[in-house]
């Protein structure tokens, strides 16, 4: 999840939404295969995984039948990570909202009415984890559908340019020394070695006060991208 973020992040910043996205998609791809590696041999040794902890027949029974719930579960819940991943790397808390909403208002309900109420005990309990992990991820994956790319680099980078100038070039009288800021700026997100590509964003008149070079012009300040040899 944290590679992800992570990519996710520097791509957007630098302008690349197209790779900030083929990132993700790598990212599920290996979530797949780590969810059919350790989900599958899980499944095979459900038994003997079971007889290590409590040998009781009833215990190992038991697990045996919740165990396909577990890994449906557990796999419901990494692409959840993904995706959340993802839209933190757009800057995004809507994952948190996700997280929160589907803890404590599907799983832990589901929990009460599964588990002690409709009497399925372990199973009831797993079925209500199922829900709310897959609630979860069909939320994050509806926002991930709906997101557009451009749009999310758009705002990465006007939060990145506002971050780092307020915090470096700000003054008492609220005035930035720009073209050092934009310097600046491009230095901080321009990756290591040559594993990314900056772009430097041109305006056709001076910023004022209070605006990002995004923000300038109406929104339409990038007119066109020169890329910076790193």
């Amino acid at each position: 999840g944290h590679c992800v973020q992570t990519r996710v992040s520097r791509f957007l910043i630098c302008d690349r939404p197209r790779d900030a996205h083929l990132a993700l998609r790598a990212g599920m791809m290996l979530v797949a295969a780590v969810v059919m590696f350790f989900g599958g041999t899980v499944y095979v040794l459900r038994r003997s995984v079971a007889a290590i902890f409590n040998p009781d027949p009833l215990v190992i029974a038991t697990v045996d039948e919740s165990m396909p719930l577990f890994i449906l579960a557990f796999a419901c819940s990494c692409f959840f990570l993904i995706f959340s991943a993802a839209m933190y790397g757009m800057g995004s808390a809507f994952p948190s909202f996700l997280s929160g909403a589907g803890s404590w208002a599907v799983t832990l309900p589901l929990v009460y009415v599964l588990g002690f109420k409709a009497g399925l005990d372990l199973e009831g309990v797993w079925l209500a984890v199922l829900a709310g992990e897959a609630l979860k991820g069909i939320w994050a994956l509806v926002a991930i559908l709906l997101t557009n790319w451009q749009d999310a680099a758009d705002q990465v980078i006007r939060q990145a340019e506002t971050a780092t100038r307020d915090a470096r070039y700000g003054d008492s009288s609220g005035r930035y020394d720009y073209d050092r800021s934009r310097d600046s700026f491009l230095s901080d997100w321009s990756g290591h070695g040559n594993q990314f590509a900056v772009y430097r964003h041109h305006t056709h008149a001076p910023i004022p006060p209070g605006q990002t070079r995004a923000g300038a012009a109406g929104g339409t300040a990038r007119t066109h991208a020169q890329p910076i040899d790193i």
